[in-house]
């Protein structure tokens, strides 16, 4: 292993934040832009922040680890701001939805099992090195990573694993007030799941074809809401806990008390509290209110109702037929 490959490894600021062409590419992200940022996507460091290094150069690294916890979500529920709120500095920093987790689910479909599980194990790793020190990692997944984290999990027996619910009403609300790109998006997310062979339904170009944005986007509800009842099956109860969006928005204290106690986090909650997260929509900035939210819902399922509720009944017969419960098991909060 060469210096600069050496050095790279040490320092956790050197974050693997893409895979492509069997190299992991590395970015120079402080924990500071880590805060910042809602998506880790969306960063387009210049070349002199990145250095790609090819697997085989990573061979035999043994780096040193922090604490590795994961946040699995069905998105637009709150999961950014729950990641903000629990990156206070000198206690955690939160890996917003790394693309790398998208990345390698690929190449591993490509693999067999030996390899996909070494090619796993090998991005955990380079996950887990500590950027701060004394500092706990907590890796909020994208949306096909949801599937890897209970087997990332199992490569460290200290991580716990939260499953965040978002009522599937809720979610096609979000997509549908978002008009034509909203729809594009809800598209999108199931074709990543099912290009990943992580969906519930298997379906061709006609099918695909023959079901409404929105129909997708319960498909992809339901694929997620598997992922996160099979990581609580394979992990038991002692590792993983649930929350659903209402609690954190509702029940702010006692939610991120629970949680921060879930992942064995010595955060202090009334700062958390009073920096002002609550006051800004942590994906945008723009002023945020829990309660204009809560009322801004409730509107909106008044408004779609005709189109939303016919898919929600169509998803209950699809999630009933496939075993898939509609509430987490192992709640925080009771």
């Amino acid at each position: 292993m060469n210096k600069l490959v050496e050095e790279t490894i040490a320092d956790g600021r050197w974050f693997p934040l893409r895979f492509k062409a069997d190299q992991f590419h590395f970015a120079f992200i402080p924990p500071e832009r880590h805060r910042e940022t809602p998506f880790l996507v969306y960063l387009q460091p210049p070349p002199n922040e990145m250095r790609a290094i090819t697997r085989s150069a990573l061979s035999g690294m043994q780096p040193a680890r922090a604490e590795l916890h994961f946040i699995l979500h069905l998105g637009f529920g709150g999961s950014t701001l729950l990641g903000k709120l629990l990156a206070q500095p000198g206690v955690a920093i939160t890996l917003q939805e790394p693309p790398v987790l998208t990345d390698i689910v690929g190449p591993g479909l490509r693999s067999d099992a030996r390899q996909r599980t070494q090619l796993l194990n090998e991005t955990t790793q380079l996950l887990s090195r500590p950027i701060s020190e004394g500092e706990a990692l907590i890796c909020k997944m994208t949306h096909v990573g949801n599937a890897l984290a209970a087997p990332m999990a199992e490569f460290q027996s200290t991580s716990q694993v939260l499953c965040l619910q978002t009522p599937i009403e809720e979610m096609l609300l979000s997509l549908a007030l978002r008009g034509l790109g909203g729809r594009i998006s809800a598209r999108q997310i199931f074709i990543a799941i099912h290009d990943a062979k992580m969906s519930v339904l298997r379906m061709n170009d006609r099918d695909l074809a023959e079901h409404t944005d929105l129909h997708l986007a319960a498909l992809a509800w339901l694929s997620m809401q598997k992922m996160m009842l099979d990581a609580a099956a394979r992990l038991g109860p002692q590792r993983v806990g649930s929350i659903v969006t209402d609690q954190l928005m509702q029940s702010t204290r006692e939610t991120l008390g629970a949680v921060a106690s879930h992942f064995r986090l010595d955060l202090d909650v009334d700062a958390r509290l009073a920096a002002g997260l609550l006051e800004r929509h942590a994906k945008t900035g723009e002023p945020f209110d829990v309660q204009r939210r809560a009322e801004r819902i409730a509107e909106g399922l008044r408004a779609h109702s005709t189109e939303i509720e016919p898919v929600v009944k169509w998803a209950r017969k699809i999630g009933e037929k496939a075993g898939i419960g509609w509430d987490l098991p192992h709640p925080l909060l009771t």
